[in-house]
């Protein structure tokens, strides 16, 4: 069994020049989380596994960190317990003392000046302790109309961010919406580019990535083919 902290994952990933999975398990439901650390380890990926705030008040905290390391303790991969849009101080709190070795602090909904006091606290309260901390800036929010777009963050917001705090990774608003889709293809890559301008080596944390595509399927290459040869004939 290998867990590690987000951060840590992530400077090896980008070393390597690529991205990292998290995905959540719904709070610590077994049959999720069996599947994901399972199929992560079959494709020899390090894997993030997150726990969504709400499901660990039913579920517990404790329960989680015991559930992926008994699911861990016979793969090889890297693998981090992540808390998954905390709040508030409280509940990141809860999940540093239950093992977590990663937190989301979310404090998004908040004013940028707010964020950024409270996010450092939270900051100062945990890297201490081995764990990495992630944090949003502008606000990635929950739809079921597969048409929404969720708003762009600010560049201007982005930039007196990362200026005031310290985090290890950032989640921005690029295009995506946090919900149940078919597909979303409303990532607006131009403005991802504006934002690694500003952020530099921060890792950016894509949110919202159900039905997020970034392969084209065998059917969709047949397709794509087939088009092209009619076009030259």
């Amino acid at each position: 069994m290998k867990i590690f902290n987000a951060r840590q994952m992530m400077d090896t990933a980008m070393k390597k020049g690529c991205a990292l999975p998290a995905i959540n398990a719904n709070g610590g439901t077994y049959d999720l989380a069996r599947a994901i650390m399972e199929a992560a380890d079959e494709l020899h990926s390090p894997i993030i596994i997150q726990a969504y705030e709400p499901n660990l008040e039913y579920r517990g905290y404790d329960y989680f960190t015991l559930l992926v390391k008994h699911l861990a303790a016979d793969l090889d991969i890297p693998v981090c317990i992540s808390l998954d849009h905390g709040k508030s101080i409280e509940s990141v709190m809860r999940a540093v003392k239950a093992g977590f070795t990663h937190v989301m602090f979310d404090y998004a909904s908040h004013p940028v000046a707010e964020n950024i006091e409270n996010t450092n606290l939270v900051t100062k309260l945990v890297r201490p302790l081995g764990v990495s901390i992630e944090a949003e800036i502008g606000n990635i929010f929950i739809s079921t109309d597969e048409s929404s777009r969720a708003p762009l963050t600010s560049i201007e917001d982005i930039r007196t961010f990362i200026q005031g705090t310290e985090v290890d990774f950032l989640a921005v608003g690029v295009g995506t919406t946090h919900g149940i889709f078919k597909v979303q293809d409303t990532i607006d890559f131009e403005h991802i580019k504006a934002v690694k301008q500003v952020t530099g080596d921060l890792p950016i944390v894509l949110h919202g990535t159900c039905g997020v595509r970034f392969k084209l399927t065998a059917a969709e290459i047949v397709l794509k083919a087939e088009k092209l040869m009619r076009s030259k004939t």
